[in-house]
């Protein structure tokens, strides 16, 4: 856990906005990056799959990008917990 403070909380949110899971590898938590940038593909692939099954048409861009954004929340929130309290004050300050 020492080593995850001491790395900067704002660049592994922003990685993982780039993409979801680089900001855990930053952090030094490998496996869940990996597992979130495998969560993340397998949410697309099902609702693409779950899209064309019930409305035969694609879905447009906008879904895609709900998902992303729902996901990213998701982590950047987990990245805050992972961070400590003391740095969830910290990142308020610098906002």
């Amino acid at each position: 856990m020492a080593n995850v403070k001491k790395k900067k909380l704002y660049l592994a949110i922003g990685l993982n906005i780039l993409l979801p899971g680089l900001g855990y590898m930053y952090m030094g938590k490998v496996l869940v990056g990996i597992a979130a940038l495998f969560l993340i593909i397998m949410f697309h692939i099902m609702f693409l799959s779950f899209y064309l099954a019930f409305f035969r048409i694609p879905p447009n861009f906008s879904h895609f990008l709900l998902i992303w954004f729902i996901m990213n929340i998701c982590m950047a929130s987990d990245m805050l917990k992972l961070g400590g309290v003391a740095t969830i004050i910290q990142f308020r300050r610098k906002w």
